[in-house]
């Protein structure tokens, strides 16, 4: 049985992209055309340029460069603490909704075996 570690420098990436740590800014329209026909005459792309992935897992003719935060350690660390916070507020929110629910659904059960 072989086994096949987690590459976890990617799958570090892939987070600071869902939290937008790293942001995909897509290209022009003029600088598409000209990284496509730089991969036509068999070139690479420069430094820093990227294709979108498909969903079939093949590349789109579209480009993307990547942009870093800027913020210091200090920043983001406080701006991680406030995203944090701000899933504990939807979770809280829907736990109170729920709760809600439940309690208008006993009631209602109440009322109905009352009649």
């Amino acid at each position: 049985m072989s086994y096949n570690p987690k590459d976890l420098k990617e799958e570090l990436r892939s987070y600071k992209f869902e939290f937008d740590v790293l942001q995909k800014i897509p290209c022009s329209v003029k600088e598409n055309k000209e990284y496509r026909k730089i991969l036509k005459d068999g070139g690479q792309l420069p430094e820093g340029v990227y294709p979108y992935i498909g969903a079939d897992g093949t590349d789109t003719s579209d480009f993307y460069t990547i942009c870093e935060s800027n913020l210091s350690k200090d920043e983001m660390d406080e701006y991680l603490t406030y995203r944090k916070l701000k899933f504990l507020k939807t979770i809280k929110n829907c736990v109170v909704f729920f709760m809600v629910l439940q309690i208008i659904t006993i009631i209602g059960a109440i009322l109905i075996s009352s009649l």
